[in-house]
């Protein structure tokens, strides 16, 4: 997270920001899963294209947010009131299928929060234990494997 000194644009965004948080609903992806099948979320900034393909992996793209407030913020004039009117038109023309990945992101934002989770890649295994660092499942999942062996006997 960055700090900065906040313009009357960059206070809109946060508010918006702030009601788009609790317009969504942060359910929990689904149940624990099995010993042998953990319920696994993940959390990325870009794109990990490799991850789609994986079956009962929740993805978590919590970058486009960020990627949302460059586009609206970018070349923006230091008027206030200019600023704003040009950011409410660029948000108001936003294409329809920025919906689905803006809400992906702020569920993974969501989650990242209420985890703990404070750097990305992270991949969390039943909610109770995270890997940072990599984005292969596989690996990860030896890792929590090797981890949770370790810390049951």
């Amino acid at each position: 997270m960055f700090v900065h000194a906040l313009s009357s644009y960059s206070v809109h965004l946060h508010r918006l920001f702030i009601l788009v948080m609790l317009l969504i609903s942060v359910p929990h992806p689904g149940g624990a899963g099995t010993p042998e099948e953990p319920e696994i979320e993940v959390f990325v900034t870009g794109d990990a294209a490799q991850l789609e393909e994986v079956a009962g992996v929740t993805v978590y793209r919590i970058g486009a947010i960020a990627q949302l407030q460059a586009a609206l913020s970018q070349d923006l004039p230091g008027d206030p009131q200019a600023a704003r009117d040009i950011v409410l038109t660029r948000f108001g023309s936003l294409e329809a299928g920025l919906g689905q990945p803006l809400e992906n992101a702020a569920r993974g934002l969501a989650r990242a929060i209420h985890y703990g989770i404070d750097r990305v890649p992270a991949i969390v295994f039943d909610g109770q234990a995270v890997v940072y660092g990599i984005t292969e499942i596989d690996a990860a999942r030896r890792i929590w494997r090797n981890w949770k062996a370790q810390t049951n006997e």
